[in-house]
């Protein structure tokens, strides 16, 4: 630690941390220099996060007026808390990974629906399909089972907990976003021709979107 500290690598700034934090941040931007800031833990982060946008604002590199998007941020628990259903909570979002199998929930499976649009998905004997990179809300939570909805289908169903391993848990999150910021990007879509890691800055936000440069 002394010889970091001699490199001057390592400053102990107390609660004028995070101010300190983002005025070298504002001051290497500005040089041109790409930077990275990050803190130990979750709440740290997002303090570090307000800080510099608050110092950016000051010196006009961002809008003063910014728009609230929900963001998934994930919970990244072991496959052991996956299978725990005390760790669930309505509103959780699951991801799932890899196309899993399993059983529509009671109200649907007696009559399940069958059209054009589900009918690969659902089956007569009250089993369904998840599919890779669906996304399900948690719905309800009891001692025996986890109840999600498809957030396109609004179908419901019980979560796998018995393939943990093929899904992923999520926390829904408010970020605020401002015209000139810099956001990554945390997971591939064709879609919006965007892919993993890749940063972008926000040119414009039209209500529910934003737009970066590269016409994206």
């Amino acid at each position: 630690m002394d010889r970091l500290k001699g490199l001057g690598w390592v400053h102990e700034k107390g609660e004028g941390i995070y101010k300190a934090v983002a005025k070298q941040y504002a001051d290497f931007t500005e040089k041109g220099m790409t930077v990275a800031a990050t803190a130990p833990i979750h709440k740290e982060k997002n303090q570090v996060s307000k800080a510099i946008r608050e110092e950016l604002k000051e010196r006009g590199h961002l809008a003063k007026k910014e728009a609230t998007f929900t963001s998934l941020r994930p919970k990244n628990w072991t496959e052991a808390d996956r299978k725990d259903l005390t760790n669930y909570e309505v509103g959780q979002v699951i991801k799932f990974e890899q196309n899993s199998k399993g059983v529509v929930e009671k109200k649907v499976a007696k009559k399940p629906e069958l059209t054009e649009g589900n009918k690969k998905n659902v089956h007569q004997n009250g089993q369904t399909c998840f599919v890779k990179s669906g996304k399900h809300e948690v719905v309800s939570v009891t001692g025996e089972k986890v109840i999600i909805q498809d957030l396109k289908t609004k179908k419901q169903a019980v979560l796998p907990t018995g393939q943990a391993k093929n899904y992923s848990v999520y926390e829904r999150e408010g970020i605020a976003i401002a015209q000139g910021e810099q956001i990554r990007i945390s997971a591939n879509s064709r879609k919006d021709k965007v892919h993993n890691g890749q940063i972008l800055k926000v040119k414009a936000i039209h209500k529910n979107e934003i737009e970066c440069g590269n016409g994206v």
